[in-house]
């Protein structure tokens, strides 16, 4: 199962305009196995592909851990410049 954030308005722009400002999405990935630390690579490259075509940039990416050191899930955040 994949988990997108939603990508929220941009606030009103206040004071320096020249300066850079980024939007952020976040995408938790869900980890399959009988105990989990199994990513079906396949969807999770397919979502990188997308959300690049949307311009989007991967900027992290990291997982989460459940007992034992296994991984539950995994978060990637990616920004792309306001225009």
């Amino acid at each position: 199962m994949i988990y997108k954030t939603a990508v929220f308005p941009l606030p009103e722009v206040k004071g320096d305009v020249s300066m850079d400002r980024w939007q952020y999405q976040t995408v938790q990935f869900d980890m399959g196995g009988f105990l989990g630390g199994i990513l079906d690579l396949d969807a999770f490259q397919a979502t990188l592909n997308e959300l690049g075509a949307e311009g989007w940039e991967l900027v992290s990416c990291f997982d989460t851990n459940m007992s034992q050191g296994q991984s539950r899930f995994v978060i990637a955040v990616f920004k792309r410049k306001i225009q």
